[in-house]
């Protein structure tokens, strides 16, 4: 009787114990499962918080952006100036100061790796707001632009210049931001540098250009830069507009074109007389003269010559619309005596007829 008094209480403790058994598995997978997720995410925390702490040194960022700093060197007739540059795309259009190039007649760029390269084109520059435009090389090469950086940095934060002073490829300097002049437009700053450094980049702590070297007084540690946000890097060189005829014609490099360019340098140089040259005599128009006279062409020049000075043709394209004629597209730069101030006639397009001896017979805006 007492056996079978026991037999329900028996078996209810089995179930149990059954129960127990056969969710046991199930809870230490489960807890299993926890623990390496929260191990992981211990792991993860850890290496973010390690990554955090990771810094780029100084010279990791050298060997960032040197090579997207060249030396500039530009002659004139009695004296050779040296500076900095920063090229700011892969065809190699760079940017510096204005006053590194002035009253030079040609100029020409060394890079990280001691390769020479000719200036060939200025795009755009301010002599009051010291800096130009200007392009390294033919476009065959690609160089190593610098990175913009798309807002300033904070009074007290890090900052470098890499700069050739005193003609010292490639020097590394740094210091911090100490305060934004004139509006914004200058960057004062403890970075070292000196003459030669002109041109050069300031960049901020991420490796960004955000000036270009300008200036400084050693002794009292005072060094300034032209702020890049205050340049015109979207619009310094403008897409021309041709007229229908003209897109519609072919890019032409043949002896009229090596002629157009020949004379275009000619009047930059203001040799009268090789201007002359280029001239046929049965010339029947010569912008509003019609027809000029070899003293009309003359009287012409020299007169502009007296009005102006450092006139330059940037020439932008030439398209050929016959076998004869062709348009030219420049950009027409120079100083105005007057107003004592460099002016700019952007996109000026102008018609060019020569004969069948390669001279101009006729030639006249458009």
């Amino acid at each position: 009787m007492n056996t079978k008094k026991k037999m329900p209480v028996l078996i209810c403790c089995a179930g149990l114990w059954l129960l127990a058994a056969c969710g046991n598995p199930e809870d230490k997978e489960r807890k299993k499962m926890l623990d390496e997720l929260e191990a992981q995410r211990k792991e993860l925390s850890a290496l973010r918080e390690n990554n955090s702490k990771v810094k780029e040194t100084l010279a990791d960022k050298f060997d960032h952006v040197h090579k997207s700093v060249v030396m500039i060197m530009a002659e004139g007739e009695m004296e050779q100036s040296q500076g900095s540059g920063i090229i700011i795309n892969e065809e190699g259009d760079a940017i510096s100061n204005f006053h590194v190039f002035q009253n030079s007649k040609k100029a020409y760029a060394i890079d990280a790796d001691g390769h020479k390269y000719p200036i060939t084109k200025i795009y755009r520059f301010s002599e009051d707001d010291d800096y130009i435009f200007f392009r390294i090389g033919n476009g065959s090469h690609r160089f190593q632009p610098a990175t913009i950086a798309t807002s300033l940095p904070k009074i007290g934060m890090e900052c470098f210049t890499v700069s050739n002073p005193r003609g010292l490829e490639q020097t590394l300097s740094n210091g911090i931001i100490s305060a934004f002049r004139e509006d914004g437009r200058i960057i004062q700053n403890t970075a070292n540098i000196t003459h030669g450094s002109s041109g050069g980049a300031l960049f901020n702590d991420q490796g960004e250009v955000i000036g270009i070297t300008t200036k400084g007084v050693i002794e009292d540690n005072l060094f300034f830069a032209i702020n890049i946000e205050k340049l015109p890097l979207q619009s310094y060189k403008n897409d021309f507009d041709l007229t229908a005829e003209a897109s519609a014609a072919s890019v032409d490099e043949g002896r009229q074109v090596e002629v157009i360019k020949a004379f275009l340098l000619a009047e930059e140089h203001r040799d009268l007389q090789e201007i002359l040259s280029y001239f046929s005599p049965d010339m029947y128009r010569y912008w509003d003269l019609q027809p000029p006279n070899e003293a009309q062409l003359a009287s012409r020049y020299r007169h502009s010559w007296t009005i102006t000075e450092n006139a330059v043709n940037d020439l932008k394209d030439i398209r050929k619309i016959d076998e004869h004629t062709y348009v030219y597209t420049v950009d027409f730069t120079y100083f105005s005596i007057k107003d004592q101030a460099y002016k700019t006639v952007n996109n000026a397009r102008v018609k060019v007829i020569l004969d069948d001896s390669y001279k101009i017979v006729a030639i006249f805006g458009v």
